[in-house]
């Protein structure tokens, strides 16, 4: 059975997205760092959103879409504690976007 067209062009857009931020993982966190913008989180607010990710996966996932520069990490100084934190770069937020379209014309086929 041929590929319909509306198929055939979802399979073809997909060649421009970025194959390893379509991890579960990946994009949960990407997704959350989109929703609250550029002024990001700390990580101990991003684990409690992620109650069932396993501290080793949230954290290597961090370090992977940091780098590929899709997410930034910095320490941050509140009530006189430092904490790491994590905000989303517009490069991220691009492939973010663009996944999440690709994702939605597939599934409204």
């Amino acid at each position: 059975m041929p590929m319909g067209a509306g198929t055939q062009e979802i399979a073809e857009r997909s060649s421009s997205l970025n194959p390893r931020i379509f991890s579960l993982p990946r994009l949960l966190l990407l997704g959350a760092l989109h929703s609250l913008g550029r002024d990001g989180a700390p990580y101990r607010e991003l684990k409690a959103s992620m109650p069932n990710m396993p501290d080793g996966v949230l954290f290597a996932n961090l370090n992977i879409l940091e780098q590929m520069g899709y997410i930034k990490r910095e320490e941050i100084t509140y009530a006189g504690k430092t904490m790491t934190a994590f905000h989303i770069t517009k490069e991220g937020d691009d492939e973010f976007q663009k996944a999440r379209d690709w994702l939605k014309q597939w599934i409204e086929g």
